[in-house]
């Protein structure tokens, strides 16, 4: 505080550096995909990097595609649009992973139709019509012909395509150059792939539980097998002489635990 000439205090204020601790957490920011929409070729590569391709299986709306359309380069939704109006259809998506096992039924006639989409990233032939500053390419047309023939001046270059299928028919709705480059400069694919234990012939891995299974069960027999023993235990019996007459005996034990027999005679 400071005081002026006519006695009045004023706040006075200035600048220092404040020195503390921020803690900064780092962590994956991954969606998880079910290996049973997941495809690949069937090399053996310790990276899914290396790869020559990978699809993603998954199911979309129009209206789903229409939000992504800018941040993903859709095109043809209309196509999309007018396949979906056709008869509704279980998607191979739900066939082969979540619905595989329940086997619940479809609406006859849903709100939001669905249809499968098939994403794939690797390397495709492309003619590059555009590129950054840094050389990447920003804009690609299709580098085959009709005919299935390499166009000129077609390269070949780290891509993402996606097809949508609804039944029987199919259109093309992504084709783009990857927009994903590492600091290197080099092209990557947004994908990661975890290996519980690596296998020498399988570049899946394995896991657990595949060699696990059968201890577990071993274990479970030797538990069962445990308590049977203990249950028996628990059951009293009384052994003695025949007796040579035609009679019926009767014991009783606490917890009114009630046994008869009866002892045939001695001929």
């Amino acid at each position: 505080m400071s005081l002026l000439p006519n006695g009045m205090e004023v706040p006075t204020f200035k600048d220092e550096d404040v020195t503390k601790d921020l803690p900064v957490i780092d962590h994956f920011n991954y969606e998880v995909l079910d290996p049973r929409n997941v495809f690949t070729d069937n090399t053996y590569t310790y990276s899914v990097q290396d790869k020559e391709w990978i699809t993603l299986r998954s199911e979309e709306s129009y209206e789903s595609l229409k939000l992504k359309e800018a941040s993903h380069g859709y095109f043809n939704l209309d196509k999309v649009q007018e396949l979906l109006k056709g008869t509704p259809s279980e998607t191979e998506t739900s066939k082969e992973s979540y619905n595989k096992d329940a086997q619940q039924n479809k609406v006859d006639k849903p709100v939001v139709r669905i249809g499968d989409v098939l994403t794939r990233y690797g390397k495709l032939w492309a003619v590059v019509k555009e590129r950054d500053g840094d050389g990447n390419p920003v804009e690609i047309e299709y580098g085959l012909d009709d005919l299935g023939e390499v166009k000129k001046n077609a390269e070949i270059i780290e891509t993402i395509s996606a097809v949508f299928l609804h039944g029987s028919n199919s259109t093309l709705i992504r084709f783009q150059p990857t927009p994903f480059i590492d600091s290197d400069g080099d092209a990557f694919r947004p994908i990661i792939r975890g290996l519980c234990y690596i296998h020498p012939t399988k570049d899946t891995g394995m896991s657990d539980g595949k060699y696990a299974r059968e201890s577990q069960v071993a274990l479970n027999d030797t538990i069962n097998i445990s308590n049977d023993r203990v249950k028996l235990a628990h059951f009293r019996f009384s052994s003695g002489r025949s007796i040579p007459v035609r009679t019926t005996i009767r014991f009783t034990w606490n917890r009114n635990i009630l046994f008869r027999w009866k002892v045939a005679p001695i001929s």
